[in-house]
């Protein structure tokens, strides 16, 4: 596997979007911490003109912040707040100014990931573009969740993985089903941010997915496809050119 792939797992389970619920507050706690969030403004511009110069995008957003995840076996409750990109971005990359912020008001950036299955039974994963978030890594389909009006429910986190699917392969969100929360985990050095994985089902084939690829948003240099049966799941989640979200989907959505 590539670099940075220790994590730890939450729980593993295969729920629909009615066995997931949202206890989400419209605040944003770190934004009432006026000295961090000064010390915030001062550094996001330093980040902006790197990842400029390095030809990333990088943008501010509003977001939602995962202060916490309750399992108890047959249902999964998410407690959301409110945050931003920028607040995010820029507590992780500063280290000294996240060891600052009490650990009840860190931004933990809610963002979903998973694995996506075509119809003849392949994987479908990608190979990250240089200047994307991921590096040059194989990697899996997703990014993070956008700020809806009305608030947040199950429903539009399991449609914005649907719609990464299709931001990111091209693949038309008609074409995409069968979407079930199957975990949540959690990277080491991501400030214990908790990450969601999903997994979907195509009705189209690999040439059919090739050919809406150029659709997409060039997230992905290419398309990586993977037989669904262990011995090629374990091929690529070992393969040091494949990043760590490969080996989450291994152990969560696999349990070998």
């Amino acid at each position: 596997m590539g670099s940075d792939t220790g994590f730890k797992i939450l729980f593993s389970t295969n729920l629909a979007s009615e066995k997931v619920k949202i206890n989400y507050r419209r605040i944003n706690r770190l934004a009432e911490c006026s000295e961090i969030n000064e010390r915030i403004k001062r550094e996001w511009p330093k980040l902006l003109l790197e990842s400029k110069k390095a030809g990333r995008k990088c943008f501010d957003s509003p977001g939602y912040s995962v202060d916490r995840i309750h399992f108890d076996n047959i249902q999964a409750t998410l407690f959301l707040s409110d945050t931003t990109y920028c607040q995010y971005v820029t507590t992780f990359k500063n280290h000294e100014l996240l060891r600052s912020i009490p650990i009840q008001v860190q931004p933990k950036l809610l963002s979903v990931f998973g694995v996506v299955m075509s119809k003849n039974g392949y994987l479908i994963f990608g190979l990250g573009s240089p200047a994307g978030r991921g590096g040059e890594y194989v990697c899996a389909v997703g990014g993070t969740v956008q700020s809806t009006m009305p608030p947040v429910t199950s429903t539009y986190l399991f449609t914005e993985f649907q719609r990464e699917i299709t931001e990111e392969t091209g693949i038309p969100r008609a074409d995409i089903s069968q979407i079930c929360l199957r975990g949540a985990v959690i990277k080491e050095n991501t400030a214990e941010t908790p990450r969601l994985i999903f997994s979907a089902v195509t009705n189209l084939n690999i040439r059919e997915i090739e050919d809406y690829f150029p659709k997409s948003d060039k997230e992905f240099q290419r398309l990586i496809f993977v037989k669904n049966n262990l011995k090629e799941i374990e091929n690529i989640a070992n393969n040091p050119d494949s990043n760590w979200t490969i080996e989450a989907i291994r152990r969560v959505c696999f349990k070998t």
